[in-house]
């Protein structure tokens, strides 16, 4: 079975990143996702690594045989996420994901952004 590989271009996190200037420090950046794919495909989301501190899985996807943030020193630390579901699955799943991030220069405060993704996933 050749499983496919499908990325999204974050634009829509870094839009949102934007208006963490407007979010108290303490206050998380709330972003919702929905992709559509199908039971070979393995989804990646690169997340804009510039500012990203850390990233983690807060709360695990139920139908899957890959579900991971990746940071790879080997790319210049980008930081994705990736999902694979469990073969033969169809329906919805879903995971949340955390990311902290600093300023550039490593100064100021972190900011916390909450990433929900509900994966449709159709044979």
């Amino acid at each position: 079975m050749e499983v496919g590989s499908r990325t999204l271009a974050l634009a829509l996190v870094l839009a949102a990143a934007a208006s963490l200037a407007a979010c108290e420090p303490g206050e998380p950046e709330t972003v919702h996702i929905a992709a559509t794919l199908d039971d070979t495909t393995t989804y990646q989301l690169a997340l804009p690594s510039a500012t990203i501190e850390t990233a983690r899985v807060v709360q695990q996807a139920s139908h899957a045989v890959l579900s991971e943030v990746r940071i790879d020193p080997r790319t210049q630390w980008s930081v994705q996420y990736a999902y694979t579901p469990a073969p033969g699955f169809v329906g919805t799943d879903s995971v949340q994901l955390e990311v902290l991030r600093g300023q550039a220069n490593g100064t100021g405060p972190m900011r916390r952004a909450a990433i929900y993704i509900r994966f449709t996933v159709a044979d």
